[in-house]
């Protein structure tokens, strides 16, 4: 009896479903394209509740996207008023904010690849214009192998011992006299718990047709009145990772 119960039940509410379903389709139908669909009076009550909820539901989400746009909107005009205004009392050797930025590494890649990097930046308070050059020597081949990147970058502070920034602008890929170009975006974090000691970690990524190149580095820097001395290491990478470039490197550079 009871089996014959449940079989009863299960036949009254299946069409039912197909009709809530119907409906709900219907009205997606409609807000999507503003056209009224062929349900009926009675399958559009039918549905009121549900269409209500799903209403509710969408609100709470655009409202927490708006929510962390204002947040976010409101995170990069303090901080970049943060750095306007500590510029204007940093030492003329402090190693954050600079005006001025130069250096050059060498990176270990393999027994047969090494690297070597030309950086150079400009700024004054939040606003700065950064470049840098890396280019690849494996022995036996004469062509090299050249990343290239040029940067408008805006920094932000939080204190004076911590700043980071959104930079972003073109990247090159070079080798045997045929060039890639690409868009870049890189999320440089900057950390100086003493004058004379910090640590930076500078994230890039470059999205070429074929692929994304990823760039990272992690850095322990000296500075001595502006000249630095840089010791860590670089991932330079493709999602598939069959061919990485690698190493330890180290760096010299002055910052003003």
């Amino acid at each position: 009896m009871k089996v014959l119960i449940r079989i009863a039940c299960l036949w009254i509410l299946i069409p039912s479903w197909g009709f809530a379903q119907s409906s709900t389709l219907g009205t997606f139908k409609k807000e999507a394209s503003g056209s009224s669909g062929s349900t009926s009076s009675s399958s559009s009550s039918g549905s009121s509740t549900y269409s209500s909820s799903s209403s509710d539901d969408d609100s709470v989400a655009d409202q927490i996207v708006e929510d962390l746009i204002d947040a976010t909107g409101i995170l990069l005009v303090a901080g970049g008023e943060q750095a306007d205004a500590l510029s204007k009392t940093r030492s003329p050797w402090s190693p954050t904010l600079s005006m001025i930025r130069a250096e050059m590494g060498y990176q270990s890649v393999s027994d047969s690849i090494d690297a070597w990097d030309f950086g150079l930046g400009v700024g004054q308070g939040k606003l700065a214009l950064a470049g840098r050059t890396t280019f690849y020597d494996e022995e036996g081949i004469e062509e090299n192998l050249y990343l290239s990147t040029l940067h408008a970058e805006y920094r932000m502070a939080v204190v004076r011992a911590f700043t980071f920034s959104i930079s972003m602008g073109p990247s090159w890929l070079s080798f045997d006299s045929d060039t890639d170009a690409a868009f870049s975006l890189a999320l440089p974090v900057h950390w100086w718990p003493r004058e004379w000691v910090g640590f930076e970690f500078r994230p890039v990524w470059s999205w070429f047709d074929a692929s994304r190149v990823s760039d990272y580095e992690l850095s322990a820097i000296f500075n001595l009145k502006g000249v630095n001395l840089y010791t860590g290491y670089r991932w330079v990478g493709t999602p598939d990772g069959t061919t990485d470039l690698n190493g330890v490197r180290i760096g010299v550079g002055v910052r003003f």
